[in-house]
């Protein structure tokens, strides 16, 4: 059977048969849309989902925690050489950085001012993790973070305190932390949770 017959005869059935071809028809384009809007509908949900989501699970915070076995073994702090290892072996498509972090509250003094903050002692890193911006100043360098340099990134209202206000006059000096000088290399934009940064 030639192909122009099979037409003519299908042409002629759908004639013939005007409601079942028009039923036919219509589950046909309801069924494509159904499909099309259920795909679109589960893209949706699914962009939605880490949009929401990702932002939440891209950090991954290992602490010490306090042991809760009567007369067991204390928790064991990570070292410099956990965090050289997990920078080694990290998978850069999972792990883009290794932020260490140690912080404390701390008298930072200045002359015979004086202004207790939490300190933080970290990788430059931190700053880009936290979102927080240098007002002036410059940031360590990986250099001075690998020496443990004795530099301090200082936050607005330590400013206040130590110096007045004045920014200038803050960049280059000299504060105590505890009982070590530090040299001011920059200042923090805001607040910063009174945040004090220093490798």
């Amino acid at each position: 059977m030639h192909f122009r017959e099979s037409f003519g005869i299908a042409i002629h059935c759908m004639r013939a048969g005007r409601l079942r071809t028009a039923l036919t028809m219509l589950g046909i384009v309801i069924s494509v849309t159904f499909v099309i809007v259920t795909a679109s509908l589960s893209n949706g949900l699914k962009s939605a989902y880490h949009g929401t989501y990702d932002n939440i699970f891209t950090s991954i915070v290992v602490m010490r925690v306090p042991s809760g076995t009567p007369g067991g073994n204390g928790p064991r702090s990570l070292s410099d050489s956990d965090v050289t290892a997990l920078e080694q072996r990290a998978d850069p498509a999972l792990i883009s950085d290794v932020i260490p972090v140690v912080n404390g509250m701390v008298a930072v003094r200045h002359g015979t001012a004086g202004y207790r903050v939490n300190v933080v002692g970290s990788s430059s890193s931190y700053l880009q993790y936290q979102g927080i911006p240098l007002a002036s100043g410059a940031l360590f360098t990986s250099e001075q973070y690998r020496e443990k340099a004795r530099v301090v990134l200082i936050p607005p209202i330590v400013v206040d305190a130590l110096f007045d206000g004045n920014e200038a006059a803050a960049l280059g000096s000299t504060v105590q932390i505890g009982r070590q000088s530090f040299e001011v290399v920059g200042t923090l934009g805001f607040e910063a949770g009174l945040n004090a940064l220093t490798p």
